[in-house]
């Protein structure tokens, strides 16, 4: 019963000694666990942020494209309505002229800096034109009809290379708002298995207390039997060396007897 008892009480130590252990450790890495929870929410809200502020650019870029391709197309129709007109002016005075006789040759002999006198609602049909202020008239409206359509060819090319530039910076966001969204679900990911691992982490700390609690129940249950068992044991452990000196004395006596020695004898029972 006493090797039981002592086996039992030293097995409630060493299981004492491990789930205290195992508190330990899992306290750890609770602690471990806490503190990357915070800086992966700190990271998910800072992510959050900045997609925001990418989206909120890739809107404006959008918005700023459009406003210039709708001023573009604007200012294209515009001039394109300019040139219509003008090649109207421009057939209109070429029969007026042929109709008339009048030389297409540029000439002006007049001052240059005087603006034509136009007679044809005074003199309708017998208008025949002032020969000496008017022949350039329909190759200053081609220049412009030149200048226009330079001018649109030219929007056109600045249009493309605004595109271009457009979508070259459009996919330099969209880049980046993947990376950052990828980055984003990879944390919320890490969060998830952090939150799971810091729950079994705790499973782990309350069974552990929960065990080191039973072992000291146990521990206190074994101090009471072992206690009774002990005091038990010294006690025949008293009474049996009581026992053995008695044995002792009484082969002395019978020794001394056989002997026949009566001073051995009386000097034995003193």
């Amino acid at each position: 019963h006493r090797d039981r008892c002592e086996n039992a009480q030293q097995k409630n130590a060493n299981n004492m000694e491990d789930a205290k252990a195992v508190q330990i450790q899992a306290k750890s890495s609770m602690s471990r666990f806490t503190d990357r929870q915070s800086k992966l929410r700190s990271r998910i809200k800072s992510l959050e942020g900045e997609m925001k502020d990418t989206r909120k650019k890739m809107a404006e870029l959008l918005e700023l494209r459009n406003k210039e391709q709708a001023d573009f197309k604007k200012a294209l129709k515009a001039d394109a309505e300019a040139v219509v007109v003008l090649n109207r002016a421009i057939v209109a005075l070429t029969g007026f002229y042929k109709k008339n006789g009048i030389s297409m040759t540029l000439i002006q002999r007049g001052s240059p800096d005087k603006a034509p006198e136009l007679a044809w609602e005074s003199q309708g049909d017998a208008y025949k034109g002032h020969n000496e202020e008017n022949h350039g008239i329909v190759q200053i409206l081609a220049m412009l009809v030149e200048d226009y359509t330079l001018e649109m060819r030219k929007g056109r090319t600045d249009d493309a290379k605004a595109q271009d530039e457009f979508e070259a910076d459009r996919q330099a966001m969209n880049d980046m708002f993947r990376t950052q969204k990828e980055s984003y679900v990879g944390a919320e990911q890490e969060l998830a298995e952090v939150e799971a691992a810091q729950q079994e982490a705790k499973g782990t700390f309350d069974q552990a207390k929960s065990d080191a609690s039973d072992q000291d129940k146990l521990k206190k249950t074994l101090g009471t039997d072992c206690g009774w068992i002990k005091k038990k044991f010294g006690d025949r452990r008293k009474q049996r060396a009581t026992e053995l000196d008695g044995l002792a004395e009484a082969k002395n006596l019978l020794a001394a007897a056989q002997r026949g020695s009566f001073d051995e004898l009386m000097l034995i029972e003193r």
